[in-house]
């Protein structure tokens, strides 16, 4: 088992950053020396309290994260591609927040993501605002508030359904006039998940999209690659997006340039350090689940041979009683059907031989009438006498009426 362990360790320290998870989310919100020399040409550190450093860039009051640059589909889900020099880093780690007097700061975080942000949409109108620092993730958590947080209404990008996937759908955006009703007519869609060992940004149902939009939803690749040299951190092409750099996480800043904050900041401190406590013990907890599972598909892959022959074998062997067992029963039941013919047959010659035969009565309804015209027929040629005697006697009684007529006559 000990054994187990150290393979499982060293294939999780030899494993690199590539994937996001794949490098393990250490040192949340602790680990600003990883992006001080990406960052610094493109804004200031500040302090804002003891172990409490975020970032602010050099851009005007009215400027936002998440807003130059275009949504692709992916094979990380949802992948904001920033058109700023800095969103290689910036929106892919750490969390943003708006603060009363510096305006949008970020602080670091060390675990990677297509895209840190909450989502909101209905049937017309899609929305996005970057995730906050309350704003959690774990392996073996999921999503999470650290304690509860609205994101304001006014920090919220709409566009309509056939503009999100614009390369500059920053021109499409709603004004701020109608971003309230908007922002109560869409429901929150917030969906991050794991896959294969990375997190995956759902978001936007591409079911959805291709029902509102009527357009196929195109999927790009998401390549992480080494860093050599000075070469680009980000390099497009058809269909693909190489991401060349990964944040050095053994890197210590000696000489730094951090300003020390005198003013009240919104950001709630001590939710931040208390965040960095907690997770120690996230970070922790998802280590332990990591070498776990590590240790457990070691463990699968030297018994699944021994377990597929056993589970063939008795596989092998509940088919062969089936099959005994129908044969069995088939001849039982063909045994059955033999006696009872058997048993059947003595019966009705029995039967047969006590039956009386009867002599058969042929009726004939038509003969019985031709019988029956016939002796009509004879009754008439019997009678037939007499009924020549009748005519003669009535004939001669007319005769003798017409001579006592005629004499009549010539008397007068």
């Amino acid at each position: 088992m000990k054994k187990l362990i150290y393979i499982s360790l060293i294939i999780l320290l030899s494993s690199g950053f590539h994937g996001g998870l794949n490098a393990s989310p250490l040192n949340h919100y602790g680990g600003y020396a990883s992006f001080y020399h990406e960052l610094s040409p493109y804004g200031r550190w500040i302090e804002l309290a003891p172990d409490v450093i975020v970032w602010r860039p050099n851009i005007g009051i009215r400027w936002s994260p998440y807003t130059s640059g275009r949504w692709i589909w992916s094979n990380y889900g949802w992948y904001w591609d920033s058109y700023e020099p800095f969103g290689y880093v910036v929106f892919h780690y750490g969390r943003w927040f708006y603060d009363d007097y510096y305006g949008w700061i970020w602080l670091p975080d060390t675990q990677w993501g297509p895209a840190w942000v909450e989502w909101r949409y209905d049937d017309f109108y899609i929305g996005w605002s970057p995730l906050p620092p309350y704003a959690m993730f774990s392996i073996n958590v999921g999503f999470y508030y650290s304690h509860n947080y609205v994101i304001p209404y006014n920090h919220w990008n709409f566009v309509k359904f056939k503009h999100f996937s614009h390369r500059h759908v920053n021109n499409y955006f709603i004004g701020n006039s109608v971003k309230y009703r908007t922002y109560n007519q869409t429901k929150p869609r917030t969906n991050y998940e794991i896959r294969n060992n990375s997190v995956f940004n759902r978001g936007v149902e591409p079911s959805d999209f291709e029902r509102v939009t009527r357009t196929k939803l195109q999927e790009n690749s998401v390549v992480f690659r080494d860093r050599s040299g000075n070469s680009d951190p980000i390099v497009r092409r058809e269909n693909t997006i190489e991401i060349n750099y990964r944040p050095d996480l053994t890197r210590e800043v000696k000489e730094r340039n951090i300003e020390k904050n005198n003013r009240k900041t919104s950001l709630d401190v001590e939710k931040i350090r208390e965040r960095q406590n907690n997770d120690k013990d996230v970070v922790n907890r998802d280590q332990n689940v990591q070498n776990r599972t590590q240790e457990m598909n070691t463990e699968r892959k030297i018994k699944v041979p021994e377990q597929e022959r056993q589970s063939r074998e008795k596989n092998d062997n509940i088919r062969e009683q089936n099959n005994l067992t129908k044969e069995i029963e088939r001849k039982e039941q063909d045994k059955e059907i033999r006696q009872r013919e058997q048993n059947t047959q003595p019966r009705i010659d029995s039967q047969n031989r006590d039956v009386k035969v009867q002599p058969k009565i042929e009726i004939r309804p038509k003969q019985e009438n031709n019988n029956s015209t016939i002796e009509r027929r004879q009754n008439n040629n019997t009678n037939q006498p007499e009924l020549r005697n009748r005519e003669n006697n009535t004939q001669e009684r007319k005769n003798s009426s017409t001579r006592t007529t005629e004499t009549t006559t010539r008397r007068r």
